[in-house]
Order: structure tokens, then sequence, then C-alpha cells
């Protein structure tokens, strides 16, 4: 049987700790999920971010590109140029010079100017690489409107350029919209760069401004950045574009992919740590719970299977931890039961030897029956032969002793007062008789109190002191009266009263004192001459049963529930009072709800 358990609780232990691996993977992959989530959305917000900001900035940019335009197109110089004959225009070549190198300090990346008239003849040109731009047929278009070129590079320098062109119009003419020539700026890509480089610090992807065809004119990665040509949609992996006021720009915006893995990987691993971390935690606590908890029920589980059948066995106490403070009230609780089986050994040997004796006595009693009978059947016959030779006292005198013995014999303790008033008065003739009719004994009883029960030869014993320590040394006659009544519902008043010699107040106070003591003792009481009612009960040669005695057999019977008491005068009597329960069984008292002392 332990060893089911111990598997049993083992699997239980693996199975808990199963379910708490797959609960803390369940919770690892929901959060990387997360971690990824959020990485995403906190990248798309700042990307979205970035791109507003650069938007706005290259659209400044083209704002300002426009207006260094339209400040040179239309400047008196400029612009009556388109309307000038070459001679004239010979003539403001110096002032259109000027007008052009203010406009190259306008904006450093301004590197040549081109205008053409409406038959897109070359009128006028500045810059570094002049002549070898014009070479360049593309920059020689007609535009209807602002627009820009794509990426080409500088003849001589190979620096990366762009192109602006500007329609002029006539300002004068009825028709607005008439073109009249058109405004060429080649401007290098340095600028642009100085733009994108801001966002560098943004390290999750690169930002790249990208012409019609796809070529990159800057990028954030800086001027060192190899340009190619990225055509479609599918040579932008992650892409994120915006289209420019640029006609035919667009900023685009390059995920690294590869950053992001990095990144979340990283974070993954110290989440995966901690998970692990959490996963070893608890299988230390599993395996704690086991060692602490578990071995020690189980250890305590087979020790109680084994203890059934040795109970001298006891579990050996190891830890002081709570499981230590269980094992040592086991091992208590042990000692207390084999204590309590000890003990209950020893009363059942008791009860075993008190059986014993009570059959032995019972087989006493059946053999001393012979003798009662043998002296019933004597006493008929002395009574037999009284009656036959004419005497009649004898006679009397053997009737009254045989009945007395008869009521003295029997086994049980309680009689009624009807029954215990007859057998003093079997006694009271016998006195009678004995005295010469010197010494009276006069009972009454009331007529209620006739069927209750009461322990029995109760009065005799009092009555016999008072006849053979109050009356007998008395000079003339005396009497003795007993009487029972019922003073109150539930409790027998007993009063003995006779006319003798009584006692002493010292020897009373003495008997008074012996009778508050602890039950039981037998003291000598009274003592010297002129003893009366209250003899000590050294059972004298007459028979007499000493107060201490009876007062004993009442405590052992009514308990507290009884009340005795004793007045005596010095050559005038003694009377003895006794108030008990009502109700008495040879157990004890059966109902005293009625009674109260006084």
């Amino acid at each position: 049987m332990p060893a089911k358990m111990n598997r049993a609780t083992f699997r239980k232990l693996v199975l808990v700790g199963g379910l708490v691996f797959f609960v803390l993977l369940g919770a690892f992959l929901l959060t990387r999920h997360y971690i990824v989530q959020s990485a995403r959305e906190a990248m798309r917000q700042a990307e979205q971010s970035l791109m507003g900001q650069m938007v706005g900035k290259l659209e400044d940019c083209h704002q300002n590109m426009a207006q260094i335009a339209t400040a040179m197109a239309y400047s008196p110089t400029v612009y009556s140029c388109f309307f000038q004959d070459p001679a004239e225009r010979v003539i403001a070549n110096e002032d259109i010079s000027m007008v052009f190198s203010n406009t190259f300090l306008l904006d450093p990346a301004i590197a040549d100017i081109f205008l053409y008239d409406k038959e897109m003849e070359r009128i006028a040109s500045a810059g570094k690489e002049t002549e070898e731009l014009a070479e360049l047929g593309f920059l020689r278009q007609w535009k209807g409107k602002m627009a820009y070129s794509g990426l080409f590079a500088m003849p001589g320098t190979k620096a990366p350029c762009y192109a602006l062109f500007f329609p002029v119009f006539d300002l004068d003419s009825k028709n607005y919209a008439e073109q009249i020539g058109m405004c060429v700026l080649v401007a290098r890509t340095q600028k642009l760069e100085d733009i994108l480089s801001e966002a560098q610090s943004f390290s999750e992807g690169g930002l790249y401004l990208v012409d019609a065809k796809g070529q990159v004119l800057a990028s954030s990665k800086g001027a060192d950045f190899e340009r190619m040509g990225m055509e479609g949609e599918g040579d932008w992996p992650e892409r994120n574009a915006q289209p420019l006021a640029m006609e035919g720009w667009t900023l685009v915006f390059q995920r690294e992919c590869l950053e992001l893995s990095q990144e979340t990987s990283q974070n993954t691993a110290l989440i995966a740590a901690a998970y692990l971390l959490a996963a070893s935690l608890v299988l230390w606590l599993l395996f704690i719970c086991y060692r602490s908890l578990v071995r020690p029920i189980q250890k305590m589980d087979a020790f109680v299977q084994e203890v059934a059948s040795n109970p001298e066995l006891r579990i050996e106490v190891k830890e002081k931890n709570e499981i230590g403070k269980v094992e040592q009230g086991l091992n208590q609780m042990l000692d207390k039961l084999a204590q309590k089986n000890a003990e209950i050994q020893k009363v059942k040997e008791w009860a075993y030897q008190a059986e014993l004796a009570k059959k032995q006595l019972q087989i006493l009693v059946y053999r001393n029956q012979i003798h009662p009978h043998f002296l019933y059947n004597t006493l008929d016959c002395i009574r037999a032969m009284a009656v036959l030779n004419g005497q009649k006292p004898i006679a009397a005198i053997t009737m009254a002793l045989s009945k007395m013995f008869r009521f003295a014999v029997r086994e049980e303790n309680v009689v009624t007062v009807e029954e215990e008033v007859s057998y003093i008065r079997e006694y009271a003739k016998i006195i009678d008789y004995r005295f010469n009719g010197k010494i009276k004994i006069q009972v009454e009883i009331e007529e209620e109190t006739a069927n209750k029960p009461m322990i029995k030869m109760l009065l005799q014993p009092i009555i016999e002191n008072a006849v053979f320590h109050g009356l007998e040394r008395k000079v003339g006659g005396g009497r003795v009266e007993a009487s029972v009544t019922m003073p109150g519902k539930g409790r027998l008043r007993l009063v003995v009263e006779d006319n003798g010699c009584g006692m002493s107040k010292e020897a009373l106070a003495r008997l008074q004192a012996s009778l508050s003591r602890e039950q039981g003792k037998d003291t000598s009481l009274a003592e010297g001459q002129g003893q009366g009612a209250g003899d000590t009960g050294q059972e004298s040669g007459n028979g007499g049963v000493g107060l201490p005695n009876i007062f004993h057999r009442l405590k052992l019977f009514y308990g507290e529930k009884m009340e005795f008491s004793i007045e005596s005068r010095r050559n005038e009597g003694t009377k003895v009072v006794i108030e008990i329960a009502d109700q008495v069984t040879d157990r004890g008292i059966v109902d005293v709800s009625g009674f109260s002392g006084g």
C-alpha cells in the first residue's frame, strides 16, 4: 500500500510539474508575440513620425527652390533678357551674371544655371561645368510647369545632381499663360543628403529619396551610400513610400527586418531566460514540497500501518518544523494510548477480580443460608415448646427475635418506612420483656410516609444506643419516642428522643466535632459516665452501634442531601434529628428535587 501511494504521489507531482511547464510555455509564447507586436507598432509610429518630418523638410526645400527660381527668372534683368536681341543681351550680360551670382549665394547647392528662350536656344548660363552640362541633351527640355529631373552625374566631378525645370511666362501679355522661355537650375544632391541624414539615429530602417526611374537621389545613410537603381515594388522589401511635391520624386522608408529580428531575439532571449528561471524555481519548489511534505507524510502513513501490529514502535523525529511537531504529537498520542490501554487492562483485571470475589461471596452466601434456616427452625421449635408449656412471654420474645433476624439478613439495603418501623416494634417487644416494662419504646409515623423508601436499620441502632447508654443506667423507668414525618415535599424527618441521662456540654461538643470531620472516620466520641444516645459507636457487648457509623452510612447513600443534628442535656435526655430525601436506591438518591435542609 505505501508503495502504491508513493507512485500515485509521484505521478501527481509530475502532472503538476507538466502543467506548470505548459502554462509557462504558453505565457512565454504570448509574451513574445506581444513584444513583437509592440515593437512593430512602436516602429510603425516612429516611422510615420519620421516620414512626416522628412516630407515636410523636403517640401520646404522644394518651396525654397521655387522661390529662388522665381526671384531669379522674374528679376528685371533676367526677365528683360527674354525680350532682347543678341546684341542687347551681350550688353546686359554683366548684369545677368550678377543676378546668377546672387542666386548661387542664396543656395550653395545650385551648381549651374541655364536660360532658354521659347525656341529652346540658350540665351544665358553660369556655373562651373556649364559647357559640359550643355552637352547633356535632356537639360534642354520644354516644360509647361515646374518639374524635376532624375539623378545624373556632373560630367567633370561626377557629383550626383538633379535639375529643376522652371518655365518663364510673359507677365505683360494679354494671354498671361504665354510661356516665353525656360530656366534650368542644376543642383547637387548634397542638400538633400543633409536633410535625410537627420534620420540616421533611426536604426530600424533607412530613408531614400528616389526619382521617377527609381534612382536614389539621397539617403539617410550618408553621401557614401552606393546609389543603384531600384525599380519596381519587389526591389523595396518592407517599404513605405510617400509621394512628394516634386513631381516624380518619392520618399521611401525601407525597414531593416534584420535589425528588428535581432532586437526581438534579444528581448525574447531575456524573456525565455526569465521563464526558464521561473520553471526551474517551480520545479525546485515541487522537489522541496515532495521532500519536506510528501515524503514525511508517506513515512507517517507507513508508520501508522506498522504501528497497528507493533504498538511499541515510535516514529523518529528528525525535523523541528511543523511536520516534526506532528510526528512528536503522534508519539505523544501513542504514549497516552499505551497508558490508557494499560489502565484499561488494570481495570479489566480489577473487574475480573471483583467478579471473582462476587461469585465467591455468592457461594459463601448460598452456603451460609443453611445457618439462618437452621436458626429460624430452632427459634420456631423454641416458640412451639413455649406455647405447649404455657410460656407465652418466651413464645412472644422468640417470635419477635425470629422476625428481627429475618429482616436483618435480607440482602437489600433499602426498605420502606413501614418495614423499618415493624422491625423496631419487634425490637420494642424484646426490650419490654427484658426490662420488665421499665423502658418503653414508642414509634409513630405519618400515613403518607409508610411507603417511602429509606435505608434499612437506620432507626434501630439509634434507639438501641438510647436504651443502653441513656436509659439503662437511669434510676427508675424511661421512654424512647421515635417518629417519621414529612416536613416538606421530597424529604423525610426521623426523630429519636429519650429522657435518659443525656450528655454534658463538653461530651456533646466532642461528638459534634467528630461528626463534622471527614466522613468514614471512626472516632471515639463519648467518654466516661453519662453517655447517652451519642455513644461513639464502639460496638459494646450490648450490641450498640455508634452514631459516627450511622452518619457514615447516611453520607454514603444520601451525600449532601441529608441533615444530621444532636441535642442533649445532662440528666434531661438526648434528641437525634435526621432529615433525608424521600427517594433512594441501593446506589443512592434518585430524586431530590424537593429536598432542602432545615
